[in-house]
């Protein structure tokens, strides 16, 4: 799978989780569009490294992981969702990350 195709159904998938958990949904799409293209070199990189045999699925993760901290969601702050909350989403869109890319190779 090419990278545009990659990014946009990890945007698509991200965007399906928050519609169904945040009733405030339109207002998250911008930070998620920010987020992807704030690691699309990364998850370029990396699926390269992973498909190549250069890194593992542990070691995709991790770097995955890594990439939290770049998903700044303003939209939670600003509706006051607790940072646990707030954390746990966090958690899920990375593993959605994590989960496309090992389905675009796997195809």
């Amino acid at each position: 799978m090419d990278i545009e195709k990659l990014l946009k159904e990890i945007e698509s998938q991200v965007l399906g989780l928050l519609k169904n958990q945040v009733a405030l949904f339109p207002k998250f799409k911008n930070d998620i569009s920010v987020f992807i293209k704030n690691s699309q070199d990364k998850i370029k990189k990396w699926q390269g490294l992973y498909i190549e045999g250069h890194i593992d699925e542990e070691e995709l993760e991790w770097l995955l992981n890594s990439q939290k901290n770049l998903l700044v969601l303003e939209s939670l702050k600003n509706i006051g969702l607790s940072q646990i909350k707030a954390n746990r989403l966090k958690n899920d869109i990375i593993k959605i990350v994590f989960q496309v890319i090992l389905n675009s190779i796997l195809k």
